[in-house]
């Protein structure tokens, strides 16, 4: 009810009041209690005890004094009882600035901001509306270690960054979308979440031996840390951490082959499903709904041919919160092309063509290293990178290959036809799931 002395008051009074207002001991004095002090006992109080801090509620009949110890200033009128009113740090508070200028941290803010919603939801006769900022409201339950703050954090950096704010402030984090997380055991504890990418990085190539010794030496780096990154699914599980998957960022068609490989290098197929299911569903809290196959569960559910990380195993069903969903299971035939004219399309192309979405771009790779014709396709715009070609036929020079992109999310197979003559081709990309085509024309690098 003082705001004039309230606002004549230096900012490390109003720190102090708002620390003991969140720290010390409370009691409760009557309204009618004498406060009026003269200016000689003020003087007198001065130079005694720290006195305390006087709270009145204009929504009771009541005073909280609040007891703190000393604080430490030069100013002289910080040792004087003070009476004010709690609505005013509120208001204060409210916006950043205030904050800033008060020197508090983004924490005290928030929980003061939050104290002032739950009181004017209470009961708002007297009291000024709480400012509505979605930003700060949205970390309420933070503060309040409810919810984690989810941090995505792809390296060790970021990561080490984020567990360190997290031991700074005291709140719950989630690392989301890791990659690099082989040196975080002994940093992570009950307050931190961890999802692992799926995303790996490719298999370095050999190198000849006849190559220089800083080539060889960069090679056995690049070795070095495939493996420290491939064989951090099974340490991590060695050393008792509970983990999930994440596949933010990850081609949908790669998600299986990359799971795979990880266990090639020890990770166990037990442990790879519970990251892709039951772990997940549990650190996320939704356990209750999702995770495992049980009555009264949402049905979310996918049926294959065979054990999931067998590579010759296909998904068959989807269910979908209870609709089914049939997969048609192509079968795999030799690629349908002559030896005599393969040598015609082996080599690197160059493609370009105009989508619905835009220009694409981006080279086709045919191989026959192993005695049959294989193939990759690259995007230049970034959507996808090494995607294996399937279904490859070149007859009386038609050719026609096949290959799956992640679209959204979801794996969408494309259809590439065309008219190939002297390092040159002409045809589309058509897309059974859409019932669309678009033209694409292509030209052979190495036409020699």
């Amino acid at each position: 009810k003082n705001r004039e002395v309230f606002r004549g008051l230096p900012v490390e009074l109003i720190q102090w009041s708002i620390e003991a207002l969140t720290g010390c001991s409370t009691t409760t004095i009557d309204m009618n209690d004498e406060l009026n002090e003269t200016k000689d006992e003020k003087k007198e109080n001065s130079d005694t005890t720290t006195p305390p801090a006087a709270i009145i509620n204009s929504n009771t009949n009541s005073t909280t004094a609040i007891s703190s110890a000393p604080l430490t200033s030069s100013s002289s009128t910080l040792s004087l009882p003070i009476v004010y009113d709690l609505q005013v740090v509120f208001t204060l508070i409210s916006h950043a600035k205030a904050c800033e200028g008060m020197g508090l941290s983004n924490e005290w803010c928030i929980q003061l901001a939050k104290k002032h919603s739950e009181m004017y939801a209470s009961n708002p006769v007297g009291m000024a509306r709480p400012s509505q900022d979605r930003v700060l409201q949205a970390f309420f339950p933070v503060v309040d270690r409810t919810q984690p703050v989810f941090y995505n954090a792809t390296s060790l950096l970021e990561a080490q960054r984020a567990i360190r704010l997290k031991d700074e402030i005291g709140f719950k984090l989630a690392l989301g979308n890791l990659e690099q997380g082989w040196s975080l055991t002994n940093k992570l504890d009950d307050n931190v979440t961890l999802f692992m990418s799926l995303k790996i990085p490719d298999e370095p190539v050999s190198i000849d031996d006849d190559a220089s010794n800083e080539v060889k030496q960069l090679a056995e780096r690049r070795l070095e840390f495939y493996k420290r990154h491939m064989n951090q699914f099974d340490q991590l599980t060695s050393d008792g951490i509970v983990f999930g998957f994440s596949t933010l960022g990850v081609n949908t068609s790669k998600i299986k082959k990359n799971i795979i490989q990880m266990q090639d290098f020890g990770f166990d197929s037990t442990e790879a499903l519970a990251a892709l299911t039951t772990n997940a569903a549990e650190l996320l809290g939704i356990s209750d709904i999702v995770g495992t196959i049980e009555a009264g569960k949402i049905g979310n559910l996918v049926i294959t041919t065979g054990p999931y990380f067998n590579s010759d195993s296909n998904v068959k069903i989807v269910f979908v919160e209870g609709r089914k969903y049939t997969y048609e299971i192509k079968q795999k035939t030799p690629n349908d092309i002559s030896s005599e004219n393969s040598s015609e399309i082996i080599g690197t192309w160059e493609y370009s063509g105009v989508s619905p979405q835009g220009v694409v771009s981006g080279t086709i790779v045919f191989t026959d290293e192993t005695g049959e014709l294989t193939g990759t396709i690259n995007s230049a715009q970034g959507m996808y990178s090494d995607v294996i070609l399937t279904n490859i036929s070149f007859k009386e020079g038609t050719l026609s290959f096949d290959y799956s992109v992640d679209f959204g999310g979801q794996s969408l197979e494309l259809i590439l036809t065309g008219e190939l003559a002297n390092g040159t081709l002409e045809g589309e990309i058509s897309v059974p799931a859409f019932n669309a085509s678009f033209p694409v024309s292509a030209t052979k690098k190495d036409p020699n």
